[in-house]
């Protein structure tokens, strides 16, 4: 039964009672002999808070009243088609309870089955939010044209997109829904003003790791039981030390005790390794110094070398940082264990054939700087020169570098999408249109280790909160940021329904996502009763 086992694990999980919070890391020094010749931006953009974990925490309060709505450049609508035999659900897409073989916890989904699913899905743009079908759908629609107004006045951004994946409602099907504002390239780029559309291409930063996330899943069969931090596949188990699977000659740092880093550690950020590497810009160019770029120039011999030489923050599994530099390592082993390739060169062919391929999902790929409808990055414009760029709001901005995140780490933050294929995605990590993947795409929402709080646990990439602000109710959550766009997509399990947000801004994408996460909340059946951390 699908979602049901995952939710139930995800729901005991975020029910206990809050442990104590773990350590903070802080990143160890720079090696001598290892220290980065440029300037690096910490945490994957020049001014990205979005590697905070918790771009989900904060209460974003009500929809401000007081903007102009935006209006969109288009409003596509598809329908979903559910999956048979789940828990029943009523006319209105209600969820009931049921109790997942095996676990102990009674869990609430929001099932995606409904007595209308649709043979097969229908695509259609819509006009206007009155256009839409039902009362849940129009609610969407208005509340997405709130904040997006104030976003783009508050923040500068050009132009975002935002989908929606919503239950079965007043005799409706599930649908995804997409939204387009602004301009994808806005008239201070080179090639002058083109609006958002269907097909423009946004960077997604580091939403990249669930990907990275759902390929270890996959090779830790669900059929085992609930993933652990000792769960096992037929070629890689999640205790194994990283050391097992790394070229010859190459040797992973260790705990004060020699305790080694494990598989499980990399998916978790629980390893201590660094955000980002030691050696980012070794492969830069020597002008500009600020190399905003140095990931086109990072090779897998520098990612290695980087991480021989990078400091442990904390013992392995006894605390919680984000580490690009660890999701990066991560995707280049997984590539190794199912290709035998090395270099990580293979990573974009397996993720096709493993995940983007069997759910059509064609638009999320490896960002090619020049493909048609690739939207234009944009920072804000300094205030003088020398000085640092601000974020205050109705600042201007400028365009500035693609990220052209394509060699080692291209694994951590280096693919694009548009907004369609992210909400469909989204809606089969929820269950919809059901196939052979969904069971793994869903074993990565189960919470296996702890976060960086009491209120947030890890699963594979996918961050698991509590929030108050929530209403208490699980939601998954992984935002990513890149030098000029930025990118967030909660989905919640219990109640069947999530949001993703895509921006070509210097501004963080999470209160947008957050703000319409909790709107939708409250036109939502009441889900599960948790303890909030």
């Amino acid at each position: 039964m699908l979602l049901i086992a995952a939710v139930a694990v995800l729901v005991a999980a975020c029910s206990s009672s809050p442990a104590a919070d773990p350590p903070s890391g802080v990143a160890g020094s720079t090696p001598t002999g290892s220290s980065p010749t440029g300037s690096i931006p910490s945490g994957g953009g020049e001014t990205d808070p979005t590697n905070d974990p918790i771009g989900a925490r904060e209460d974003p309060g009500p929809i401000p009243s007081s903007d102009e709505p935006a209006t969109p450049t288009r409003i596509t609508r598809t329908e979903l088609a559910a999956a048979p035999g789940d828990a029943p659900t009523t006319a209105s897409g209600r969820a009931s309870s049921s109790t997942a073989p095996g676990a102990t916890t009674t869990a609430i989904t929001a099932s995606p089955t409904t007595g209308v699913a649709p043979a097969t899905s229908t695509t259609v743009v819509v006009g206007s939010c009155p256009g839409l079908a039902s009362a849940l759908e129009r609610t969407a629609c208005d509340d997405a044209r709130a904040v997006a107004g104030h976003y783009r006045t508050s923040t500068g951004a050009p132009g975002l997109a935002i989908g929606f994946v919503l239950p079965a409602a007043e005799g409706q099907p599930a649908v995804r829904l997409s939204f387009e504002f602004g301009d994808a390239t806005a008239a201070s780029a080179p090639t002058g003003t083109v609006p958002a559309a269907g097909s423009s291409l946004w960077e997604i930063g580091s939403e990249t790791k669930l990907l990275t996330g759902i390929l270890l899943s996959s090779l830790i069969p669900p059929s085992g039981g609930p993933i652990t931090m000792s769960s096992c596949g037929p070629r890689i188990c999640m205790a194994d030390p990283l050391q097992k699977y790394l070229p010859a000659g190459v040797t992973a740092p260790v705990g004060t005790g020699g305790q080694p880093i494990t598989i499980g550690q990399l998916a978790t950020h629980t390893s201590g390794l660094p955000d980002p590497a030691p050696n980012a810009s070794a492969g830069c160019p020597p002008d500009p110094p600020n190399c905003l770029t140095w990931r086109l120039h990072y090779t897998p011999a520098l990612l290695w070398d980087g991480l021989e030489h990078a400091t442990l923050a904390f013992n392995p599994g006894a605390g919680w940082l984000y580490s690009d530099l660890g999701y990066a390592v991560l995707a280049m082993v997984l590539t190794n264990v199912i290709t035998g390739d090395t270099s990580g060169a293979a990573y974009a062919s397996i993720v096709g054939s493993t995940i983007t391929g069997p759910l059509a999902l064609t638009a999320l790929a490896p960002e090619t700087v020049g493909a048609p409808g690739l939207a234009t990055p944009y920072h804000y414009r300094p205030a003088a020169t020398g000085t640092p760029k601000t974020t205050v709001a109705g600042t201007t901005v400028e365009p500035t570098a693609y990220f052209e995140n394509t060699n080692a780490f291209v694994g951590a933050g280096g693919y694009v999408s548009d907004i369609a294929t992210m909400a469909s995605f989204a809606a089969s990590v929820l269950g919809y249109n059901p196939t052979a993947l969904t069971p793994v795409l869903q074993q990565a929402l189960v919470p296996i280790a702890p976060g960086s709080g009491s209120f947030m646990k890890m699963g594979l990439a996918w961050q698991i909160t509590t929030e108050p602000w929530m209403a208490c109710v699980p939601f998954a959550y992984k935002n990513g940021g890149t030098n000029g766009m930025h990118s967030a997509t909660g989905v919640v399990p219990t109640l069947g329904y999530g949001v993703t947000v895509l921006s070509n801004s210097p501004a963080p994408a999470d209160p947008v996502a957050k703000t319409l996460l909790k709107e939708l909340r409250s036109a939502m059946p009441a889900g599960t009763a948790v303890t909030c951390g």
